[in-house]
């Protein structure tokens, strides 16, 4: 398969972080970048979003470069994007 130079997920999953990052490692290029958006209710609806999307953010942070996290608030409350860099 070919590698591709970006990486888009929205996905709605307690392990979202993981998906990226399995997916980055397959079909993201060398300096490639990903966009991952993070549903903190989606992954843990007990704890405060704040804490959910930087334990994900830390995750993320193990094989990609985070580069700029968006909040989405109030446009999609507890929800961010993250633009990642492999």
């Amino acid at each position: 398969l070919e590698k591709v130079d970006l990486i888009y997920q929205d996905v709605a999953q307690p392990n979202q972080s993981e998906i990226l990052l399995k997916n980055a490692e397959f079909y993201l290029k060398p300096r490639g970048h990903a966009i991952i958006a993070i549903k903190a209710r989606s992954i843990d609806s007990t704890k405060k979003s704040e804490t959910v999307i930087k334990n994900e953010l830390k995750k993320i942070k193990k094989s990609l470069k985070v580069k700029e996290v968006v909040d989405l608030t109030p446009y999609a409350k507890d929800h961010c994007l993250a633009l990642c860099l492999l």
